[in-house]
């Protein structure tokens, strides 16, 4: 929740204004947790910026086996968190120069809702990448920082800070400038975290906060960004400043019919306002037996047996059909121009395949496809058995028409369900798992 960096000199962060809004500012803790992998089991994690508490429950409820703890710069904070969990271990600190302890284990999973972005720009990578350091292959760093800078509720605060002939401005000019930098770019994170881990991934969500009223909005920014602006202030500037403040949010949010207030994207042509957008890293370590271990087991698994099935039911047809409609009893000729057509056939089909996954699912194309393949099969086998000249143009014209079902299902689908079904930080040892199929194919 806070740092040394962020902390104001003369007073503490507020756990109680903080937590007026508990489950809100809880949300973005849980869908990051939920993006951590299932195959993970933490013996040690430990909570960066663990404010009041609330994430630190959100991991607890997860990892109730692991050893757990939590740490924060604000003192009030930490109390609140050492009363809901008392018992966890839970520790005033500084995360410039916080080291978690080597006697109690490495580090299986660093855990961080809404703390980075307090730092100085240069500061919070260096971070990060002193922290990741210390943690082993397999382990995981998650983090999240709201993207708010350029959101109005934000971009009023500097507003008012630097509006001409109030008498709060003097005040915040000769300290700290309380405006937090803008973060790095998703481009920048990759850059520099990825030479430190075998995956990264990076999302952006925009949370839409639902407030009684526009003072709400106000009571929800006096627990984080706008503390400090309003803490180095007297009691006469700080209520000057709310008014003003106030004032700018009522002109820039709408009321909806029911009176409340809707903290979402602003139309506003001057300002890009994106609210309430995350960025969220989790960084892994993985090996090839991963692939082996619980949910991603069962991904290697379809990947393995999808990629087997295209192998041993279409592939042999669509490279070899001039041999087959020869051995059908074709003329060469025939047997030549009948694999041009075959050709334009299968390239259609696989243009196909574009609209069909747009209107239907992945297994449906795919199993549907296995069917009729199977019923045309019969249908070629069948059709043999005569040694007529019309038999041999019905074995032909069902390859063409068994080629044109195995484009767009068994063949191309099967790329769009093996890349989807593999789990980021396992989807290019998957690929190794399943490349045996080329053997299969030979054969």
């Amino acid at each position: 929740m806070s740092t040394s960096q962020d902390k104001p000199e003369t007073k503490d962060w507020s756990a109680t204004q903080y937590l007026k809004f508990e489950g809100e500012r809880t949300r973005p803790a849980r869908d990051l947790l939920a993006q951590v992998p299932s195959t993970l089991q933490p013996k040690r994690i430990v909570d960066l910026g663990c404010g009041p508490g609330n994430s630190t429950a959100v991991l607890q409820e997860r990892f109730p086996n692991a050893h757990l703890s939590g740490m924060d710069s604000s003192p009030d904070m930490i109390e609140k968190a050492r009363k809901r969990l008392p018992d966890l271990d839970f520790r005033v600190a500084d995360l410039m120069t916080y080291q978690p302890s080597t006697a109690e284990g490495d580090v299986d999973l660093y855990f961080s809702n809404a703390v980075f972005q307090w730092l100085d720009g240069p500061d919070r990578l260096a971070v990060i990448k002193r922290l990741m350091q210390t943690q082993k292959p397999g382990a995981v760093f998650a983090w999240q920082v709201p993207d708010n800078f350029n959101e109005y509720s934000h971009v009023a605060m500097r507003e008012t800070a630097a509006l001409d002939g109030a008498p709060w401005k003097a005040v915040l000019a000769a300290g700290k400038n309380p405006a937090r930098e803008l973060f790095q770019t998703p481009q920048q994170l990759y850059d520099e975290l990825k030479p430190l881990c075998s995956s990264i991934t990076i999302w952006h969500t925009y949370y839409q906060v639902i407030l009684d009223s526009h003072e709400g909005i106000v009571e929800w920014v006096k627990g984080t960004g706008l503390q400090p602006f309003i803490n180095p202030l007297n009691e006469e500037q700080r209520e000057g400043f709310l008014r003003e403040y106030l004032a700018r949010l009522k002109r820039a949010y709408p009321t909806q019919y029911d009176g409340k207030v809707l903290l979402s994207n602003s139309d506003r042509a001057t300002t890009n306002i994106q609210l309430g957008r995350n960025i969220a890293l989790p960084c892994l370590s993985t090996s090839y037996l991963s692939c082996c271990r619980g949910d991603d087991r069962r991904r290697t698994e379809i990947a393995c047996v999808a990629y087997g099935i295209q192998a041993l039911v279409g592939s042999p047809l669509q490279q070899y059909t001039v041999y087959f409609f020869e051995s059908a009893g074709l003329q060469p000729s025939k047997a030549f121009a009948l694999n041009l057509v075959n050709n334009t056939v299968t390239v259609v089909g696989t243009i196909l395949t574009w609209p069909l996954l747009s209107y239907f699912g992945r297994r449906t194309i795919f199993m549907n496809g296995l069917v009729m393949m199977t019923v045309l099969y019969f249908g070629i086998g069948f059709a043999s058995l005569a040694k007529t000249n019309g038999a041999q143009w019905a074995q032909s014209s069902l390859l063409i028409v068994f080629l044109f079902v195995y484009s767009p299902s068994v063949a191309a689908t099967l790329y769009a369900i093996v890349g989807e079904v593999a789990h980021p930080n396992c989807g290019e040892k998957q690929c190794l798992w399943h490349e045996p199929r080329r053997t299969w194919w030979t054969l």
